[in-house]
Parts: structure tokens; C-alpha cells; sequence
């Protein structure tokens, strides 16, 4: 048998985005599924309810991949988007702020593509707006699972989008040797999480971008608490084609594993082509807590656009778009700070841990306020720059800029 349309089985597109009422199709996708002749399920075009879902192993649930809108025209449904959309209104089961639940979990070799997830139960955005704590949207493996059948390893994503949670996807101990491809995500807590991976995870095309809202109540939200990207313990992280995030706290934040098998450790090595941080409060962060073993780590293109919302007050002294504040050693090709018009009080990396090191080939630098552009001046800190460059003339004079360019161990190569 091989490959069946869910229609045949009973599957109904039939949600209703005024009342939150449809079929739930979860159980009817779970017998589906159960059946051993069955490897592969297509879902057809439309908006269906879909509360929970977990994707036996090897085995691939695909839809009619979505067309997105961006900003929903203000509407903040699902009405109107193209393709395959499951809908849900489930709350999160909150501990230490963190969901135990999710929408989709998937088990190892198993597969979700092409489709939407969408949260249909957040308020609409007004002043003070604070989103409401849902389930992950996609969960693989969980810490308490040690057994192999249940790690998820080569647990898969492509041309999924998840919108109107307050966390995306999580993969803990789940995911070795599989991938996240072509997908995106709006989230308001946390985007993505990965932790406790035993082997190389690829992250191919992935972007946080403000689907469900670009709403300046939304952004504001997200500006005081959105991590885009969190990774604990991995033992190689390949990033192709960058992260993209906007309107973050933190864009890209390492962190000490949360696990039991690795507790405290920091991802193992990574590979990420680019990072492009825009319109946030911080690009690229590390994790104070990172303080035993070292966090490694290479990264093509680090660019950081500030956010110029002055109404999201941080203590100025902090306010750098990179805060290197653990144990790490990040090798950048090419860095691109700030931005014309993102002015904020801070500068543009800065060191508090006396393990921090990065060296940086080539540097193009914009504004920054009164503190220094790059500030190492804990003792043990240290920044190379190899070849500074001024981004408004393309030189490398940055005699032009007001201000103290660097303070502390900061190295500028001839």
C-alpha cells in the first residue's frame, strides 16, 4: 500500500478560525498511521484541526505545501492561506516556563512536510499584548526518553512553517543525523531549541520572521523576551544558507545543555554560514553559565542590526549586539555591525568572561553610542579584528567614527 490520501480515511478540512471548531483529524491521522502497510500520508489542502499528533518511527506525514502571507493582512487567522494547515487551540502544560506538550512529535526516521502549523488562540494585538503559552508546535525526542526506538534520531522537517506560538520546535536527545530544511517560524518565547544531540544536526534555510504579526505591540513583546535560536549541547551544528531572525531579544543564544547526559556542557562545535540578526536587542549571545568546558565555533557572515525601539530600556552597559558572556572561542569571517538609523546607547561586541575569545578576519563597522565599538576589558578577554573596515567608505580608516572604537584586549592587525 505504500502511500494513502488521509481523505480516504476520513480526514475532513472543515476548521472554522471563528468558532475554533472542526474535526479533529489527530486520531484520525494516529489510525492511519498504525497501520504497518502504511509508511506515507498525504493531507490535503485547507485549514483542519489537528490538537495532537505524534509520527510513529519511519514514518512521513506530508501535505500541500502552504503559500505565506506575510503579516496574515492584519487578520491574524489562518483564512485565505493556500495549502495544508493544521489548526489548534491547545494551551501549553507550563513547567519552569517551558511546555511539556506539543502539537506534532516526531520519532526517529519519521517526517513532516509541507504544511502549516498554526496557533489560532493568541489575542489580538493591542497595547501591553502578552501571548498567551501554547504547546511546542513540533516537538523530537524529550530527556526522559533514553531508549534509542524513542531518541528521534534522523527525526526530519522541510517546508514547514509554525505560527502563533509562544515556543516553535524542540529537539532534545532527537535529531541525530537528520535535518530542519526550507522552514520558518513566528514564535514570541523561544523559536528553536536543540539540546542534547549526539551527532551532527543540519540546518538548512531556516528563518524567525514576523509571519503572524509585525504588529509594533508584538515587536515589542518580542523585543523584551524572543530568543530566536537556543542550542545547548550538539556535537556539530551545521547551519547552511544562515539564521535569519528580527525583532528578538536575543537572536542566536548558546546555552549549557539542560540534560542529564551532558548538564552544563555547551554545543561541541559548530558551522553556521551566516547570522543575520535584524532589528534586535542582541544578535548573538552566550551563556554566562557556559563555564567549564569551552563553546567552539565558526561563523561565515555575523551581521547585527540593532533595533532602534527606544521604549525597550536595557542597562546601557550591556547593550552590545554581541555579548560574549562565557567560555568560548568563535572564529568570524566577515562582521557587520549596527546600522545607519540603529543607534542604540551600547557598541557592538563586548566580553565579560575572562575565557571569551573571537578573532574576526574582516570587520565593517557602523554607529554606536558613547561606550566603546568592541569592549574586552575583562581580564583573560581577548578580540583580534585582522582587517577593520569602514563601512561608509569602504576603507580601512575608522578615523571618521566619534567615540572609542575598542577598550581592553582588542587586537587590530596592520
Amino acid at each position: 500500500m505504500g502511500t494513502v490520501n488521509a481523505s480516504d480515511y476520513g480526514y475532513v478540512a472543515d476548521y472554522d478560525s471563528s468558532t475554533g471548531i472542526g474535526t479533529d483529524n489527530g486520531p484520525i491521522l494516529s489510525a492511519i498511521l498504525a497501520d504497518p502497510d502504511i509508511d506515507r500520508v498525504i493531507c490535503p489542502s485547507g485549514l483542519a484541526l489537528l490538537d495532537n499528533l505524534e509520527i510513529p518511527i519511519g514514518k512521513t506525514v506530508e501535505g500541500s505545501r502552504p503559500t505565506l502571507q506575510t503579516f496574515l493582512n492584519g487578520t491574524y487567522k489562518p483564512d485565505g492561506i493556500q495549502g495544508t494547515v493544521w489548526c489548534t487551540r491547545a494551551t501549553g502544560n507550563m513547567v519552569s516556563g517551558r511546555p511539556t506538550n506539543e502539537q506534532v512529535r516526531l520519532n526517529r526516521g519519521s517526517l513532516l512536510k509541507n504544511l502549516m502549523l498554526f496557533h489560532d488562540g493568541q489575542p489580538t494585538p493591542a497595547t501591553g499584548w502578552t501571548p498567551i503559552d501554547t504547546p511546542w508546535a513540533v516537538r523530537a525526542g524529550r530527556f526522559e526518553d533514553n531508549s534509542r526506538d524513542v531518541r528521534a534520531e534522523n527525526a526530519r522537517m522541510e517546508g514547514v512553517y509554525a505560527l502563533g506560538y509562544s515556543h516553535g520546535i524542540e529537539f532534545q536527545k532527537g535529531g541525530e543525523g537528520g535535518y530542519i530544511r526550507d522552514c520558518a517560524w513566528q514564535a514570541f518565547k523561544i523559536g528553536l531549541s536543540l539540546d542534547n544531540i549526539h551527532h551532527i544536526i543540519l540546518l538548512d534555510n531556516v528563518q524567525a520572521f514576523p509571519y503572524w504579526s509585525c504588529q509594533a505591540d508584538v515587536n515589542t513583546y518580542a523585543l523584551n523576551n524572543y530568543v530566536a535560536y537556543e542550542f545547548g549541547r550538539i556535537d556539530g551544528l551545521r547551519v547552511k544558507g544562515g539564521l535569519f531572525s528580527i525583532f528578538t531579544n536575543v537572536g542566536v543564544n548558546f546555552i549549557p545543555s539542560r540534560s542529564t547526559d551532558f548538564p552544563g556542557q555547551p554545543a561541541y562545535f559548530f558551522d553556521i554560514d551566516a547570522i543575520y540578526s535584524d532589528s534586535c536587542l542582541h544578535g548573538l549571545m552566550v551563556s554566562p553559565y557556559i563555564s567549564g568546558a569551552m563553546l567552539t565555533g565558526s561563523i561565515g557572515q555575523l551581521i547585527v542590526q540593532r533595533t532602534g525601539n527606544t521604549t525597550v530600556v536595557v542597562d546601557p552597559a550591556s547593550d552590545y549586539g554581541v555579548r560574549l558572556r562565557g567560555r568560548c572561542d568563535i572564529s568570524v569571517e566577515k562582521f557587520e555591525g549596527s546600522g545607519p538609523g540603529f543607534v542604540r546607547p551600547g557598541g557592538h561586541i563586548t566580553a565579560t568572561n575572562s575565557g571569551s575569545y573571537i578573532n574576526i578576519d574582516k570587520a565593517r563597522i557602523c554607529q554606536w553610542g558613547s561606550i566603546p565599538a568592541f569592549n574586552f576589558g575583562v581580564s583573560g578577554s581577548k578580540c583580534r579584528i585582522n582587517s577593520p573596515v569602514n563601512v561608509a567608505t569602504a576603507t580601512t580608516a575608522w578615523s571618521s567614527y566619534t567615540g572609542t572604537i575598542v577598550a581592553g584586549n582588542v587586537t587590530i592587525a596592520p
